[in-house]
């Protein structure tokens, strides 16, 4: 996950794999655009957390430009996961939400509300950082909606004021209850958790016109007044089929959302990483028209995982 700096540091954050379900989180950093890399820096490590949970999944790191008092920071929210009750395995359970910001230059971490943390995030700073108690791991779960209680990647979103939002997926474990999609707000009082709607989502982000957007399969919803209601805005694919979206951040002021017509279920083969599926862009003047970027044939990357995926 890059990041560059006002400076024009560039930032890369990865999960390590120390060995077994030992997976802190991890960055280098380039002052000389990519020509020479520091050394590794340790971001986040929950190495003694309780209940085997050892890994940092993180959906991504979203740039705050420093304005007045407010300084500059990176926007990081993840979850751990582990073997929970069941011993040292990867990624049989996730558990909680949370939320710290990363101060480029002096390069330490901090909570919501501005306390220091330090170079590194470190179990007994998880507390301080808590966005949702998602409740113990169930040793007799046997879905995965029971051991997941909270999706792989917990977005991070800069609010209009500058403040920290975050975006997830959370199941009850419940068989007749849907994963929810709720949204995390700042306050003097803490953490305010509201659910947004039932299902899935792929990114989130604010718009140019203040309003809170996220996308899930080929459905685009739109807030105007921060998550309390919602409303579709209609996105028009001219061939049908599967469709996953992604906002773009810092686009071209004609460029807001990218669109990759790839299926979710189809993760698991080649078809969705060979080029089978066309990109598709959306500008403010196509009003939700998506217009082509690449054909079908050619090989591209795999697609950007961010979050939990329709």
């Amino acid at each position: 996950m890059p990041v560059r700096a006002d400076d024009g540091t560039i930032y890369v954050f990865y999960r390590r794999t120390v060995g077994g379900d030992h997976r802190p989180l991890e960055y280098v950093k380039s002052t000389d655009d990519g020509a020479s890399w520091g050394r590794p820096v340790r971001a986040i490590d929950p190495e003694t957390f309780a209940a085997n949970l050892h890994e940092v999944y993180v959906g991504s790191v979203v740039h705050r430009a420093g304005a007045g008092d407010r300084p500059e920071a990176f926007a990081l929210a993840w979850t751990l996961a582990g073997g929970g009750p069941i011993g040292h395995r990867h990624d049989r359970y996730h558990k909680d939400v949370y939320f710290a910001w990363f101060r480029p230059g002096g390069d330490a971490f901090f909570t919501a509300d501005g306390k220091s943390l330090g170079e590194t995030v470190e179990t007994a700073d998880h507390p301080r950082c808590l966005v949702l108690d998602s409740g113990p791991c169930d040793p007799k779960a046997q879905t995965r909606a029971g051991r997941h209680r909270i999706g792989y990647c917990p977005l991070p979103v800069i609010g209009p004021r500058g403040e920290p939002v975050v975006v997830f997926t959370h199941s009850t474990g419940a068989a007749d209850k849907p994963r929810q999609v709720k949204l995390a707000r700042q306050s003097e009082q803490g953490w305010r958790v509201r659910t947004v709607r039932p299902g899935g989502f792929l990114d989130a982000a604010y718009g140019p016109e203040g309003g809170l957007w996220i996308t899930s399969g080929a459905k685009l919803l739109v807030s105007p007044d921060g998550g309390r209601s919602w409303r579709p805005r209609a996105v028009r694919h001219p061939d049908g089929g599967p469709l996953r979206m992604i906002f773009l951040d810092d686009p071209h002021p004609d460029v807001r959302l990218l669109a990759l017509g790839s299926g979710w279920h189809e993760r698991s083969s080649r078809r969705a990483y060979e080029g089978r599926y066309k990109v598709w862009l959306t500008t403010p003047a196509d009003g939700g028209r998506l217009t082509p970027t690449t054909t079908p044939g050619r090989r591209g990357r795999a697609p950007d995982r961010r979050g939990e995926g329709p």
